[in-house]
């Protein structure tokens, strides 16, 4: 489900541009440089990462290196699914929900609801906060020892 407020349809339709280019990003992405590749075109240089746990992040380089390859060093099996989203009546700042399914080293299957509060300039990303629970990754993380190395460089960047 989308929605939009703003009857100004190309406001309107840059935003459902950016969502769609992001929810095709997570549907089934297979490593972080294609990850990254993708979103490239949809993120400024500048853009700003802020999320629970983990240390603010700004730039490309940064999605790069201290998000993606993080990530998918921890969690295989990566997709996600956008199950809504809304935007502002200006178009410039955009709600989406996301549901990121994934496994664990060993197997174990993890489920992340986040709804990300993403501020667009000029059609592009330049910060996104997400808003989602740390437990859901931090209790299969502590039930699977073998996706604690993982997890420790990702949450300190070792």
């Amino acid at each position: 489900m989308s929605v939009a407020t703003k009857t100004d349809a190309a406001t309107v339709r840059t935003a459902a541009e950016w969502v769609e280019g992001f929810a095709e990003g997570w549907r089934a992405p297979t490593d972080p440089d294609s990850f990254c590749d993708h979103f490239d075109a949809l993120l400024s240089d500048e853009m700003r990462l802020i999320q629970p746990q983990m240390p603010e992040r700004v730039g490309k380089r940064a999605f790069r290196e201290e998000f993606a390859r993080p990530l998918f060093a921890l969690l295989h099996d990566i997709h996600g699914t956008v199950g809504s989203w809304a935007a502002t009546e200006e178009g410039n700042v955009v709600f989406i929900e996301l549901t990121i399914q994934a496994r664990l080293a060993g197997g174990r299957a993890v489920t992340l609801h986040t709804t990300d509060r993403i501020t667009l300039r000029d059609g592009l990303a330049v910060e996104r906060i997400a808003n989602l629970d740390p437990l859901e990754l931090l209790g299969p993380i502590a039930l699977s020892p073998r996706a604690w190395p993982a997890f420790i460089r990702a949450r300190f960047g070792l």
